[in-house]
């Protein structure tokens, strides 16, 4: 007998458009919406391929596409990631 194990990978899009920005020492990025996402995630880095982690030194602003943070590091990277 053979088992048959089918995965269905609910999937969305990318967020684009992402502008990122310093001033005044904070940090700010904003996105297009995605359609169909709830939310947002992001992670930062020291390094842009790895290391990356939640990043819960920032907040969202009402419309859910923007998020700033204090500006900490010379040198640091970001993913935004839509939730669905």
């Amino acid at each position: 007998d053979s088992v048959i194990i089918s995965v269905i990978l609910d999937m969305i899009l990318p967020p684009t458009n992402l502008n990122i920005t310093i001033a005044g020492g904070q940090v700010r990025l904003e996105w297009d919406p995605v359609p169909e996402a709830t939310g947002y995630l992001i992670y930062s880095s020291d390094e842009p391929y790895a290391g990356f982690e939640l990043d819960e030194t920032g907040e969202f602003e009402i419309e859910g596409t923007v998020w700033t943070c204090p500006f900490l590091a010379e040198r640091r990277f970001y993913r935004v990631v839509a939730i669905k």
